[in-house]
């Protein structure tokens, strides 16, 4: 074995280094092979790069697992400091009122505008420029999915169609897939279908949760999708995850820090954060979304509240609890966090109806 020791190497500005058999640092191979395919590469070793053509994620190869790859420039992507509260019961009838508010700035909503129809416990999802909300229930169950471009007060579209109508679902975004989770049919169902946001299309089937259930809290770090707690005949305290770039089963997270449906999801690129629920609780968990494990104690909300699905937004910095209440009337409430902190909530303003059962999401103003 020969030592070759140098100060530095400097590029010639004509040809790079090849090390035609690899290299090591501190013992470890670093080969940096580089695949493009739609299946993993087979013998990979440390340090290989592969292009996963089906879902055009970039992964690299560490610790014997492919770990994807993800870039400062797409971290806001799913959020932004409008935001959208889309649909509902206001205690006397299912309503299709789209509300929006400055998440940075304490205050009550204003009329945005209305859905394509009446609709409530739907999910909604978001790539900052345009808000979806899929499925829910007016009459029957809708696999109608609505689309609103945030900055621009008025009326929904239609932009396509859930694999299946259901009710009583949510969904979570990495800013370009949207992702709805099971929800109920005439039973809880555990499908999970997603669409591209920007594009009006069908959605197609994305997995399976672990298990078949509705009413649940979701959450997002632009990688991971959280789906927390539900109904499958009780409540459970399950958390479950999903990456969302490529189309799969759920995994198992943990725990919450006990057994609820209708929680309610706000996040930001660490945590994800998850209040209220039935039986009726103040509590609200969180979780670092990144890592796997159980959920502790974050604070308190205003009161007890049974939410009535999964109705929260946030921008990144703040989260915003949206009406919900003991019984279908619901709250005109809006209450906030810094998802940072753990801490009790705030008041924030007022809804312009006293609402349970919304889809909420968020994106830019402009």
């Amino acid at each position: 074995m020969s030592t070759f020791k140098v100060d530095t190497i400097n590029n010639d500005g004509t040809n790079a280094i090849d090390a035609t058999n690899g290299f090591t640092i501190a013992g470890n191979s670093i080969v940096q092979g580089y695949t493009s395919s739609a299946s993993e590469p087979s013998s990979p070793s440390t340090g290989d790069l592969w292009w996963d053509s089906t879902n055009e994620v970039l992964k690299r190869y560490i610790n014997s697992e492919w770990k994807e790859l993800s870039f400062a420039g797409d971290t806001t992507a799913s959020y932004g400091d409008r935001g959208i509260i889309m649909g509902g019961n206001n205690g006397t009838a299912i309503i299709n009122n789209i509300q929006y508010f400055d998440i940075t700035s304490t205050g009550n909503a204003a009329d945005f505008g209305d859905l394509t129809s009446v609709k409530q416990t739907g999910g909604a999802v978001s790539n900052a420029t345009l808000a979806l909300y899929g499925g829910g229930y007016s009459t029957d169950n809708i696999s109608d999915v609505d689309y609103v471009t945030i900055a621009t007060t008025g009326n929904a579209a239609d932009a396509g169609d859930l694999t299946y109508a259901r009710r009583a679902m949510a969904g979570f975004s990495n800013g370009t897939r949207g992702v709805f989770c099971g929800g109920q049919v005439s039973v809880n169902n555990n499908t999970v279908d997603y669409v591209t946001i920007a594009t009006s299309v069908t959605a197609a089937d994305f997995g399976d949760s672990l298990v078949a259930m509705r009413l649940y809290g979701t959450s997002s770090d632009n990688t991971y999708g959280i789906q927390a707690g539900g109904y499958v005949g009780s409540q459970v305290n399950t958390i479950q995850y999903y990456t969302i770039n490529t189309a799969g089963n759920a995994t198992d997270f943990g725990d919450l820090t006990a057994s609820y449906y209708d929680k309610q999801g706000v996040y930001d690129l660490t945590y994800s954060v998850f209040a209220g629920g039935s039986p009726s609780t103040a509590t609200i968990d969180y979780i670092t979304t990144a890592t796997t494990g159980n959920a502790s104690d974050f604070g308190d909300l205003l009161s007890t509240k049974r939410f009535w699905m999964g109705s929260g937004c946030s921008n990144g910095t703040r989260g915003v609890f949206c009406g919900g209440g003991e019984n279908a009337t619901g709250s005109n409430t809006l209450q906030y966090i810094t998802v940072s902190t753990p801490s009790n909530a705030t008041d924030f303003g007022d809804m312009t109806t006293t609402l349970s059962q919304p889809g909420c999401t968020s994106g830019n103003a402009s």
